[in-house]
């Protein structure tokens, strides 16, 4: 990836100005616009989860499981997995709509596929964060579970 440099993106639009490819107004919003910031690719994941309903063995176990960061590669490889079973759930699940000719089952599996479907843009949204979400903290707070995660 190359370095933004201002200079020669300046020149690029004023030539193109002169040889009349932009517009004026064009060539005006293109210069005076900032350049988007270089985002920094993320390297490790920290997860911390705490189960305050279990007990301080599990606790612990999870602390050891979790101990050191965990390379993005790894993390991106369960994300592809978790990618692939849910699309196998899908398939699944409209082959089994072909069979069905029961209105209630069908609209089951149906809201089945949907689910399975949202899951899937989720999880690709998610291997798409990934890449360079450096810096980014989420915290998921709930009666059965507290976990930190530190990209």
């Amino acid at each position: 990836m190359s370095q933004y440099n201002p200079a020669e993106n300046r020149d690029d639009i004023l030539n193109a100005l002169y040889q009349g490819d932009v517009t004026l107004d064009d060539a005006y919003r293109q210069l005076s616009e900032p350049p988007t910031p270089r985002l920094k690719r993320a390297r490790f994941v920290r997860i911390s989860i705490k189960l305050p309903n279990e007990s301080r063995g599990i606790n612990t176990l999870m602390q050891v499981l979790f101990a050191l960061p965990i390379p993005i590669g790894f993390a991106k490889l369960f994300l592809k997995q978790a990618k692939k079973k849910a699309q196998t759930v899908i398939e699944k699940q409209a082959k089994k709509s072909i069979d069905l000719e029961d209105e209630t089952a069908l609209e089951d599996v149906n809201t089945k596929i949907t689910e399975q479907t949202e899951q899937l843009k989720q999880l690709d949204e998610m291997y798409q964060l990934l890449r360079y979400a450096k810096g980014t903290r989420v915290f998921i707070d709930t009666n059965d579970a507290k976990i930190r995660i530190k990209i």
